[in-house]
């Protein structure tokens, strides 16, 4: 079962502190995924990798995988703040 946590963004909240929060929660919560959303899900799993680019990632309950299937519905991003946007715009644009 997934752990549903989300952090508040305060008015006037630092960003960047908002970003090690969520950071921290996730590691703590064992890489754990967010929900976003209602069927989204964030989590922080960082590659092996000196790129920070993909530590962040995102998917949705009803993603296939498929590779013919054109579903973008899943990806990656270098911040949380960045999967949400994302998601956002896959979210607006259908």
């Amino acid at each position: 079962m997934t752990e549903v946590w989300e952090i508040p963004a305060a008015k006037g909240a630092d960003p960047e502190r908002l970003e090690h929060l969520e950071r921290q929660r996730a590691e703590a919560a064992g890489r754990r995924a967010a929900l976003y959303r209602g069927a989204w899900h964030i989590w922080f799993d960082p590659p092996p990798i000196p790129i920070r680019s993909m530590d962040w990632h995102f998917m949705h309950d009803d993603f296939d995988g498929a590779d013919d299937s054109m579903d973008n519905r899943c990806g990656h991003a270098p911040t949380a703040e960045a999967c949400r946007a994302a998601i956002d715009e896959i979210e607006d644009e259908g």
